[in-house]
């Protein structure tokens, strides 16, 4: 992702940093990786990496333990995902902002990403001065997207009126996305024919059917699919 392609959206959801460096936490499996941004942050004095982590219960010890500005987050971290462990992070620490790091240029992750709490969503291939500018701007209380991901954004918001009513209780643990993933296992759709449908790739379905399951507490797809028409009905779970 080019400079150029990255689109900031100023967010009200948390102040501003005052100035000063960003506080920059690297969590990525790849060492590699780590070392390419740790060396080109390191001549720079806008950015200053704190810490580096390997997982997601490394990156809490070391949030929790340095407080950084912005994780910059692989989103493939083990042992369950980028999503997952933004999720975990925000709910530890709400004042941190995650921008997901991914070598996948896959939008249905981007944006369930930033449904999990993201604050941006950049590919691994944008040059590092950009990436450093992108750090600031969401330190300074903006988002970072791509342009696409931003419209892929206001086409959701527009769609989700009409269809929350007929997939989502009121109240319920699942996203829009994942009912409509779980309506389909419900048909007996397969992983395949699933992301046919949808437009999306197999292991973005794979994803959400991996969340949906643990938002529900389902060790199946069978039993997430009883719990969803528990849910729908009011039933208690």
């Amino acid at each position: 992702m080019s400079a150029r392609g990255t689109w900031a959206v100023h967010s009200a959801e948390a102040p501003p940093k005052s100035l000063g460096p960003v506080r920059l936490l690297l969590a990525d499996h790849d060492p590699l990786a780590r070392k390419a941004v740790r060396e080109a942050m390191a001549t720079r004095d806008d950015v200053v990496v704190v810490g580096e982590a390997a997982n997601s219960n490394d990156s809490i010890a070391v949030v929790l333990e340095h407080a950084p500005d912005i994780v910059l987050l692989d989103l493939d971290l083990p042992p369950a995902g980028g999503i997952a462990a933004t999720a975990q992070l925000i709910g530890i620490a709400p004042m941190v902002r995650v921008v997901l790091f991914s070598v996948r240029d896959d939008e249905e992750l981007g944006l369930a990403g930033l449904q999990a709490g993201a604050a941006g969503f950049l590919s691994k291939d944008i040059d590092m001065s950009a990436l450093a500018r992108a750090l600031r701007s969401v330190a300074g209380g903006e988002a970072a997207v791509s342009r696409r991901m931003a419209l892929q954004a206001i086409i959701r918001l527009r769609s989700m009126a009409s269809q929350l009513t007929a997939m989502r209780p009121v109240r319920s643990p699942l996203t829009n996305r994942q009912w409509e993933v779980l309506d389909l296992l419900a048909e007996g759709r397969s992983v395949n024919a699933i992301a046919k449908q949808l437009r999306v790739s197999t292991d973005t379905v794979r994803g959400h059917v991996r969340m949906l399951m643990r938002g529900l507490g389902a060790r199946t797809t069978a039993e997430a699919v009883r719990m969803a028409e528990r849910l729908r009905s009011g039933s208690a779970a």
